[in-house]
């Protein structure tokens, strides 16, 4: 009785513990590989809108970001001290463009703010931007507490790359 086979062991010590014995281990016969189907198109990557500075914006520094034509639009703003605010006016055609309408708002003259460059973000809608026209960011600086006759006009500072 030297001969004991090993699973005949096992099954008698997990009967003598009461636990059961661990299943054998799966075979190893190949699995066939299921091959692409040509007729199938890779997926595409996303378009990118790349946007480049205004001719002759000489604000303060601003970028915009657009993953793809369907998602929202990202602007950035480094504005020159703490207290800033950035807003979205209107998104309108004018020139043979799409053209996102913000205000810049910096604070009072008077204010005492930190003089650290601050970074300010804007996330406009991708429904707003609907359209076939090229995108640009049209700025228009305006100061806290200041009384303006006629509001500054915009300005573009940056506009889609072509």
């Amino acid at each position: 009785m030297r001969f004991v086979s090993l699973a005949l062991l096992a099954i008698a010590v997990a009967g003598c513990t009461g636990s059961t014995p661990a299943p054998e281990a799966p075979s190893k016969t190949p699995v066939p590989e299921v091959p692409n189907k040509p007729d199938t198109p890779a997926p595409s990557a996303p378009v990118q809108s790349t946007f480049a500075p205004a001719p002759g914006w000489d604000g303060p520094a601003i970028t915009a970001s657009r993953p793809d034509a369907t998602g929202p639009l990202m602007i950035s703003v480094e504005a020159p001290t703490a207290g800033y605010a950035f807003t979205l006016d209107g998104v309108v055609v004018k020139d043979g463009a799409r053209e996102v309408q913000v205000t810049l708002l910096q604070p009072p003259g008077d204010a005492q703010v930190g003089r650290v460059v601050s970074e300010l973000e804007l996330q406009i809608e991708a429904a707003k931007l609907a359209g076939k026209e090229p995108l640009a960011v049209a700025v228009r600086q305006m100061q806290e507490g200041s009384h303006y006759l006629v509001a500054p006009a915009w300005r573009r500072a940056v506009i889609a790359a072509k």
